[in-house]
């Protein structure tokens, strides 16, 4: 690659990514203790999806996502360009988020 970021062979106009060497590679990314990201969790396997795929996912549109992430109220990981959402995160903090808006109108 341009950067050098993630290790990569590249054969004519294919580039080819070993998975467990961007992994390796990646590691140095991790900021242990942020929270919201949960990349301190040690749990090499996640389901990651892309803005589009999680507007699809909680149902609302491109604008919500963009407004939720500007707020910081949804967790995202963004490297470089590129925008990825853990699903599990995701889904805690949209959980946690509609737990706390009821228990607000019952006060």
């Amino acid at each position: 690659m341009a950067r050098g970021l993630l290790p990569s062979s590249k054969v004519g106009n294919l580039v080819r990514f070993d998975v467990e060497s961007c992994d390796r590679a990646l590691e140095r990314f991790r900021v242990p203790g942020q929270i919201g990201l949960g990349m301190d969790s040690g749990d090499p396997i996640r389901n990651w999806k892309s803005k589009r795929q999680i507007a699809v996912h909680l149902q609302v549109s491109l604008r919500t996502v963009s407004n939720l992430m500007r707020r910081r109220l949804l967790p995202f990981v963004q490297i470089g360009s590129v925008i990825r959402f853990d699903l599990v995160q995701v889904d805690a903090t949209v959980a946690a988020l509609g737990r706390g808006r009821s228990g607000e109108r019952q006060d």
